[in-house]
C-alpha cells in the first residue's frame, strides 16, 4: 500500500544541485581556512542546516503530500523555503578576518 507519509523521493537535478552547493562551499570555505588559519565551524554548520532544510522542504513526504492531497502542504513548504535557509547561509557567506571580527566589503 502507498503511503505518502512515508515517501520520501529523491529528484536528481535537486540533489545534484545541494551537493553541489555543500562540496563548492565546503572546497571554497577550506581554502580560506587555510589562507586565514582560523576555522570557524559554526558558519560551516550554518552553511549545511540551510542545505538540509532546503532538502528537506524539496524531498520529504511533504514534497508527496503537496503535490498530491493538500495546498497547506505546498505553502508549509513555501514558508520553510523562504523564512528558514536564507538566515544560515547568510550567516555562512558573512567574511570575517582571522580575529573574528567582520570585515566591511570592498
Amino acid at each position: 500500500m502507498y503511503d505518502p507519509f512515508f515517501s520520501w523521493h529523491l529528484d536528481i537535478p535537486i540533489v545534484i544541485g545541494l551537493l553541489a552547493g555543500e562540496c563548492i562551499y565546503v572546497f571554497l570555505v577550506r581554502r580560506l581556512w587555510r589562507k586565514v588559519g582560523h576555522y570557524n565551524m559554526p558558519s560551516a554548520w550554518a552553511w549545511s542546516i540551510g542545505i538540509a532544510v532546503i532538502f528537506i522542504a524539496l524531498e520529504s513526504p511533504l514534497d508527496t503530500i503537496a503535490e498530491q492531497r493538500l495546498l497547506s502542504a505546498h505553502m508549509v513548504q513555501h514558508e520553510l523555503l523562504l523564512t528558514t535557509p536564507p538566515w544560515p547561509l547568510s550567516t555562512a557567506c558573512r567574511s570575517r578576518d582571522a580575529s573574528g571580527v567582520q570585515t566591511a566589503p570592498a
